[in-house]
């Protein structure tokens, strides 16, 4: 992705080629997908079978050595959380090749890397990511084999 400083970016990314610092400013609500909107993008991407799977426009602004996430916040947390689970299930080797970090939710970044299961009641933005990566596991293991 390239920018200059303050321009809005629009660019059709290939999932699997997302990369760089993404910085979630206050002003963006915290992540708030529910199990409808996380299943119908894993349906989505798996609908794509062999094909390259784009997403809908994500906008960004250059915000130092970071990417600002104008609109897209929702798509690329639950991605990222896509990526945990198939690492951690040993789908692949390793996780996402990007970096979510949130101005007024220093921690969220952390429990992203480590999902506890322990500290999802601590507040409503882990409550929120941890069911959707309840969810990703749940769609993965109605996958079976061919998942």
């Amino acid at each position: 992705m390239t920018a200059s400083a303050g321009e809005a970016y629009l660019e059709p990314l290939l999932v699997g080629e997302i990369s760089g610092s993404f910085y979630v400013p206050a002003y963006q609500r915290g992540y708030r997908w529910g199990e409808v909107e996380v299943r119908r993008l894993l349906d989505d991407i798996w609908g794509s079978r062999d094909r390259p799977y784009y997403l809908q426009p994500v906008v960004v602004k250059r915000y130092g050595d970071e990417w600002e996430l104008v609109d897209g916040q929702q798509r690329l947390t639950t991605l990222f959380l896509i990526f945990q689970y198939m690492k951690a299930e040993g789908l692949q080797s390793s996780g996402a090749d990007y970096r979510l970090r949130y101005e007024t939710r220093e921690d969220s970044a952390a429990y992203l890397e480590e999902l506890d299961p322990d500290r999802c009641q601590e507040n409503i933005d882990f409550f929120h990511i941890y069911e959707a990566y309840r969810c990703i596991g749940a769609w993965f293991d109605g996958h079976g084999n061919r998942r």
